[in-house]
């Protein structure tokens, strides 16, 4: 995949696939990876902020010359669970701002490994990636040659989602 279609790679969606033209998930779907709904769980017990049950993801591939505008992550019908997101490959300076496109905003950097989580009132801020940094080397002869070429240029993020509340 990386080898033939990495340049064109955007996004892509896991479990409950969001419908990027009307910005509304599925009643029903596919179910995420157990592996993804044990991480989500794992970390948000461990945070004390309670189960989670994810049920969609969504990765986004980045180039080095791509951006993300500011937005706000409101499309799940749940709003009281976390966003948690994972960070491949290489850095993404990520802004993170108020509940208007006006309020000041807050600059950090997020780093392949690193893990994000917004909750409670932020997970209704406004938030960007204006520039990805190509400041990481990786080199792992125990893995296939084009996905470490594509670390090395490009940066992946897992966000996992939970919509529903959990019955």
């Amino acid at each position: 995949v990386f080898k033939e279609y990495g340049r064109q790679l955007r996004w892509s969606t896991l479990g409950l696939h969001y419908d990027w033209a009307t910005k509304i998930y599925p009643l029903e779907g596919e179910s995420l990876p157990e592996e993804l709904v044990s991480l989500s769980n794992v970390l948000s017990q461990a945070l004390g902020i309670g189960p989670m049950y994810a049920d969609a993801a969504i990765i986004n591939f980045y180039s080095r010359k791509s951006t993300l505008a500011p937005h706000v992550d409101r499309s799940e019908r749940s709003l009281s669970s976390p966003l948690i997101s994972l960070s491949f490959g290489q850095t993404a300076i990520y802004l993170a701002g108020g509940t208007d496109l006006d309020d000041p905003v807050d600059a950090f950097y997020i780093r392949s490994g690193d893990v994000l989580v917004i909750y409670g009132p932020q997970r209704l801020i406004y938030h960007a990636v204006p520039r990805i940094l190509q400041d990481k080397h990786f080199e792992d002869k125990d893995q296939p040659e084009e996905i470490v070429k594509y670390a090395n240029k490009n940066r992946i993020n897992i966000t996992l989602r939970q919509v529903d509340e959990h019955k």
